[in-house]
C-alpha cells in the first residue's frame, strides 16, 4: 500500500493495549507507594512506635530503592561509554 492510498488509523490494538497495561503498572505501582502511607497508623500501633520510628522504615526503604535505580542507572550510563571507547 502506498502512502497516498494508505488510510489514517489513529490507534491499532498494539496501542490500546500498551495503554492498558502502562495504566495497570501506574496503579499496581501508585498504590504500592501510598500503602505504607495510609496503613501508618496501624503500623503505629501494632507496633507500639511513635509516628517518626514508623516512618523511618518506610523512608529508608524508598531511599533503598532510588539509590539501586541510580546506581543502575550509572553502571548503564559507564557501560554505553565503555563500548563507544
Amino acid at each position: 500500500m502506498s502512502p497516498a492510498t494508505a488510510t489514517y488509523a489513529p490507534d491499532g490494538r498494539y496501542a490500546w493495549i500498551r495503554l492498558v497495561i502502562s495504566l495497570v503498572l501506574a496503579v499496581v505501582g501508585g498504590i504500592g507507594l501510598w500503602l505504607a502511607v495510609v496503613a501508618l497508623p496501624t503500623i503505629q500501633q501494632e507496633f507500639g512506635l511513635d509516628r517518626a520510628g514508623a516512618s523511618m522504615t518506610y523512608t529508608a526503604t524508598v531511599i533503598g530503592f532510588a539509590k539501586a535505580l541510580a546506581g543502575q542507572e550509572s553502571d548503564i550510563g559507564e557501560n554505553e561509554k565503555l563500548q563507544l571507547n
